[in-house]
């Protein structure tokens, strides 16, 4: 690849978030999605005879297709979620005894919660981890999606009864299995089999690797991703603001019946109109990431389609493009440190095409295209800008002798790309210091590309800063 621009993150940042973007994403995507069935009907269907949870899916998909540390963060949502939404004084007592502020052990509601969420996460993380690139993988995998469901109700409800010794429950209460189980394990076992066969074909990978990568891409502008976050605390705000509104609106209007609203009714109102507000969160959350993986999508399209599809490294206009960034940047951030601008043509191009066949002349400029790529790749923009022509501007500071030695192990090792001829380029640099304007940098490149085909090619000719005069090989 010709940019490489790691993101460096801290190790914090990596634990909590994810280590690559397209996992950042995906990480997000599931805590929306969580948000919006721990909030809405679609986490609980009921449906007599039939009763069936899914809002803990997300956590199951989470720990098959994420680590552990996002798994047990997508479980404290669902927890928190539990824990609010059993808060209400309407609420029934078995779900009451989930919110520390209804029970009579806040401690122990903590722990029902959270902490049999936490413990349901880090199972079925370490579970999916012990299943996945084993053999039979598909069969291990459908195995702890079908035992999730029943994992998470033995744990809650043993929880349950160890914590609240009023509901009677034991160990045989958490063991039966009914139609519903069987519902939910099968709706479990088709979504993580599904998944983990989707996330593995080749079109989903291409997907993963273009989100990854695009910040590669140098036409990528900071300002659609500013634009987007100002766009997403808006929408949050007029939620609140819709949410506020309603809650008002329903007080005056139950006034209006001449329902008395006690401050138990009106603080249930809130809880509900929060509920609402989380629910909407979490419908932004689902579009934001993937209008962001969409653009990151799109981004990597553009990078490639600036790409030289036979050398791998960029086309003309994409390295123009990146040297004009680099005279613009020079101006609002001035650097005292110089650079240089490298001209590579290659000698007697058309002999070795109209000798050895076009096979060999593409082998020699892709193989080029590669040296300079382990020369300069992590100092500079490289670039073919012609039939047979390079061109590399090393924006990070190196000396002549430091260059000189590059350029040198350049040359020997390009000379033996073809067992039956000789291989060898012609390179002119210029040494410069910005802001000057780039077509004066490339004309002094030129000159010296000229004078090394004059000086009998196979050779480099450097004009640094401190010297008119030229150095060569």
């Amino acid at each position: 690849m010709p940019i490489e621009q790691t993101e460096k993150n801290s190790f914090w940042e990596t634990f909590f978030l994810g280590e690559r973007l397209f996992d950042r994403y995906l990480f997000l995507f599931l805590i929306g999605i969580e948000l919006l069935m721990s909030f809405s009907f679609l986490g609980f269907i009921h449906i007599p005879p039939i009763s069936v949870t899914f809002a803990y899916f997300p956590i199951i998909v989470s720990g098959l297709l994420l680590k552990m540390p996002q798994t047990l963060i997508i479980s404290l949502f669902f927890g928190f979620a539990s824990l609010f939404k059993a808060t209400p004084y309407y609420v029934m007592f078995a779900d009451a005894v989930f919110s520390p502020f209804s029970s009579n052990a806040p401690v122990n509601s903590i722990f029902l919660s959270l902490g049999t969420r936490l413990l349901f996460g880090a199972l079925v993380s370490y579970f999916f981890s012990c299943a996945i690139h084993k053999k039979f993988e598909y069969l291990w995998i459908g195995l702890v999606a079908c035992l999730s469901p029943k994992l998470h109700s033995i744990i809650v409800l043993t929880a349950l009864g160890m914590l609240f010794p009023e509901f009677d429950l034991n160990i045989t209460n958490t063991l039966n299995w009914d139609f519903n189980d069987t519902l939910t394990a099968l709706g479990c076992i088709f979504l993580c089999i599904g998944l983990w066969y989707a996330i593995n074909t080749e079109k989903f990978q291409f997907l993963k690797h273009a989100i990854n990568h695009a910040s590669q891409n140098p036409y990528k502008s900071k300002f659609f991703f500013f634009a987007l976050t100002i766009f997403i605390f808006l929408l949050i705000a007029l939620a609140i603001s819709a949410a506020l509104y309603f809650i008002d609106r329903e007080a005056y209007m139950l006034k209006q019946y001449q329902i008395l609203i006690t401050p138990v009714i009106a603080k249930d109102l809130f809880y509900l109109q929060c509920q609402f507000v989380f629910a909407m969160v979490g419908i932004m959350l689902l579009s934001t990431t993937v209008l962001f993986s969409y653009h990151q999508y799109m981004s990597y399209k553009e990078y490639q389609d600036g790409i030289d599809t036979l050398t791998n490294v960029m086309g003309r206009k994409m390295f123009f493009f990146c040297c004009h960034k680099l005279e613009k940047k020079s101006k609002t951030a001035p650097n005292t440190a110089s650079n240089w601008f490298l001209f590579v043509d290659i000698d007697y191009f058309k002999v070795i095409n109209d000798t050895f066949g076009h096979a060999a002349g593409d082998k020699v400029l892709h193989e080029i295209a590669q040296n300079l790529s382990a020369a300069f790749k992590e100092t500079g923009y490289i670039g073919r800008i012609g039939g047979d022509e390079f061109a590399v501007i090393i924006y990070k500071p190196m000396s002549e002798e430091e260059l000189g030695y590059h350029l040198s192990k350049f040359l020997e090792n390009i000379s033996s790309l073809l067992p039956q001829a000789k291989v060898s380029c012609s390179i002119g640099g210029y040494e410069f210091l910005f802001p000057q304007k780039l077509s004066h940098i490339l004309s002094k490149a030129d000159n010296m590309l000229y004078k090394a085909k004059e000086n009998g090619r196979a050779c480099y000719r450097l004009q640094p800063i401190h010297s008119g005069s030229s150095s060569e090989e």
